[in-house]
Parts: structure tokens; C-alpha cells; sequence
């Protein structure tokens, strides 16, 4: 059995018309845009959530018309 990837779970929410909300504790928004582009589908279909400012400025950088989401923990 094949543990399924970032690509998989986006491929089969372009299917189904549905967005991936993504809980990030840290993420590489490079790897998300790979993903993005491998899946082959559009860049709204992830939503991920962004905990610092400087994080969403690199997340902005990579993939600037996915939405995101900021949370402020604590």
C-alpha cells in the first residue's frame, strides 16, 4: 500500500470541487506549489493556515493568489 501524498489529496479535492484546509505547524509553501502543480490542479484548492506574518510574506512570495488563513496561537 502506497501512502498518499499532498498531489493525491488535492487531485481528489479538484475531483470533487472541494478545498483542503491544511493545519501548518511549519510547512515549505515551495513543496505546496510543487504539489499544487503535480496535482495539476487549481491553486485555490488549498487553504492553509499561516501562524506568523513573516510566514505568510514567503507563503505570498511562492503562491500569491492562494487564499490562507492566520491563526494566532495562545
Amino acid at each position: 500500500m502506497r501512502i498518499p501524498k499532498l498531489a493525491d489529496a488535492i487531485r481528489l479535492a479538484e475531483k470533487y470541487d472541494a478545498q483542503l484546509y491544511l493545519d501548518c505547524k511549519s510547512y515549505d509553501p515551495d513543496a505546496m506549489k510543487v504539489a499544487i502543480e503535480e496535482a495539476g490542479a487549481s491553486p485555490h484548492r488549498i487553504l492553509p493556515s499561516i501562524a506568523t506574518l513573516a510566514d505568510a510574506a514567503d507563503f505570498r512570495a511562492v503562491l500569491p493568489s492562494t487564499p490562507w488563513i492566520w491563526y494566532s496561537a495562545g
